[in-house]
């Protein structure tokens, strides 16, 4: 699922797919809803980026105005550059900018999932849904109730860490 149908973007190149190959009549919502329930789609596969969450007010990486890299992680005037918040050597060495930064990130008790997510929960409510594959850490996907053995949460989740010696997995809850 994209945010973008142009031709430009991979969500583009699929959607556009769909209308050549299948005769999907329209890219907006309504036209892949018809599509879906015309018996046509079996089993959906869902890729999902930053774009899905920032209607719930979590704001993406690289956007030049609002994303995390311009705005937030160029606070921390101790990293070099702002990509060494996700650097395991710098962690290591240095690890109270990655904790500051991530108390921010831990979504709130108000943040909820957009339309999106609760799609993607249709989708496996209908039985239709393969796996969603998704960069976002916020834990929207699971907070939408789609459950935790159709995800693949890419760049893993807030929903529970490890530690970085022992490798003892805690839950967002722990102390």
């Amino acid at each position: 699922m994209g945010c973008c149908c142009s031709t430009n973007s991979a969500a583009g190149v699929i959607l556009d797919g769909l209308v050549t190959k299948h005769r999907v009549k329209s890219l907006d919502l309504e036209g892949i809803a018809n599509f879906i329930n015309s018996g046509n789609c079996k089993k959906i596969v869902v890729m999902a980026g930053a774009g899905i969450s920032v209607s719930a007010g979590i704001p993406d990486y690289r956007s030049i105005q609002d994303g995390l890299y311009q705005n937030k992680i160029k606070a921390f005037s101790s990293l070099p550059t702002p990509q060494h918040m996700f650097d395991l050597e710098f962690f290591l060495q240095n690890q109270a900018p990655f904790y500051k930064f991530t108390k921010e990130l831990i979504p709130k008790n108000t943040t909820t999932p957009t339309k999106t997510h609760h799609f993607f929960n249709l989708l496996h409510k209908k039985r239709l849904l393969t796996r969603v594959y998704t960069q976002n850490v916020d834990m929207l996907e699971r907070l939408a109730g789609i459950p935790e053995q159709y995800l693949v949460e890419v760049h893993g989740t807030m929903a529970t860490a490890s530690c970085a010696k022992c490798r003892r997995k805690v839950s967002e809850r722990s102390e």
